[in-house]
Parts: C-alpha cells; structure tokens; sequence
C-alpha cells in the first residue's frame, strides 16, 4: 500500500491539483494547451511496475476525459508517453533487483544496452526528442490533436 499511495500522490494528486489550478487561468486567456507526462507503462502495462502503470493508465483516462470537457473551452489536453529514455532515472530503474538477471551479473550500462536492442529501433531514446513531442503538442501545429496519448518510444508500443 506504501508504493500505491506514493504512486497516486506522484502521478495523479499532482495532476489533479495542478490542473484544478491551472483551468481558471486558462479559460479566462481563452484557451490552451495542456500536457501531461504518462508512459508507454500506462499503454500496455509493465510487469515490473504494476502500480505504475495503473497510475500512468489513471492519467492517460484524465487526459481523455479532460479533452472532451474542456474542447468547448478551446483547451486541449494531451499526454506525452515516454519509453525508455536515457535519463538518471532509467539507470536507476534498471539497478532495482528485480531487472536484473542476476545480482551483479550486468553493470548498469550493459544491462541498458542490453533492454535497448529489444526497442525496434534499437536504441534508448534522447531526452529532446520527449522536448520534441511536448513542443508539437503544445503549439499551434497541434491545434486539432486532443485527448492524444502520444508514444515517443522506438515503436516499442506499435
């Protein structure tokens, strides 16, 4: 119960609260863009991290359901869905035990090398292509795109 409370609070109490603050703003300027950060985990689930990915699964349903309520309020609302990125926190998700094969049987960085060739394209990704994503469905550009769970993982969800 500790991981799901943690969960919640990290992924949706922060959501909820921050929208709740942001849509009065938002509805007086006439509109906007909101985006949230999900992950493939909320797409298809993880059999590593199954309260994560119920978590991520509860922001991705937020999104879509908030798209439909706030269209008439020119407001979109979107969520980004990360696969593996090449950040601090992926070293530090493949460090946990159960990732491993076998407790100091692969460094870090081989065991990352290793879970990238099973990514179709057969790398982790860069953190400015996740930027890349946001700033599409943030602009103009994306002016029709709402209640989109955008996946930016290497077709490892297609």
């Amino acid at each position: 119960m500790a991981d799901y409370e943690l969960a919640m609070d990290l992924n949706l109490r922060t959501v909820l609260v921050t929208t709740e603050a942001a849509i009065p703003e938002m509805r007086a300027r006439g509109g906007g863009a909101l985006l949230f950060t999900a992950s493939t985990s909320g797409l298809v689930g993880s059999q590593f991290s199954p309260i994560y990915s119920m978590a991520k699964f509860g922001v991705i349903g937020f999104v879509r359901a908030l798209a439909k309520r706030l269209a008439p309020d020119k407001i979109r609302v979107n969520a980004i869905c990360p696969g593996p990125i090449d950040t601090p926190m992926l070293r530090v998700f493949v460090a946990r035990p159960d990732q491993q094969q076998a407790p100091g049987e692969e460094d870090k960085e081989a065991l990352i090398i290793r879970r990238s060739q099973q990514i179709p394209m057969r790398r982790t990704g860069k953190p400015e292509e996740i930027a890349n994503a946001a700033l599409f469905l943030l602009s103009d550009e994306a002016s029709f795109v709402s209640g989109a769970a955008l996946p930016v993982d290497g077709a490892a969800t297609a």
